[in-house]
């Protein structure tokens, strides 16, 4: 992962935050394990919903009141 980093970077590559996530769980794996066991997996899947929610809904003007009544029908 550091070759990468500098690799990249030798190169011009743009370092994005994600890259900064890898190289902590590469260094974290030795100690860890495979970090399929305890990473954010859940969470990146919910964000991955909620994107799919907003661009099914991006369309017109009322796109926060439906997004609501999608993702919190309780509550209205």
């Amino acid at each position: 992962m550091v070759d990468f980093l500098h690799n990249w970077r030798d190169y011009k590559g743009h370092h994005v935050f994600k890259f900064h996530m890898a190289f902590h769980v590469v260094e974290q794996a030795a100690a860890k394990g495979n970090p399929r066991a305890y990473w954010t997996y859940a969470d990146e899947a919910e964000n991955r919903l909620m994107g799919f929610v907003a661009k099914v809904l991006h369309a017109g003007k009322t796109f926060y009141s439906r997004f609501l009544q999608r993702v919190l029908p309780e509550n209205l």
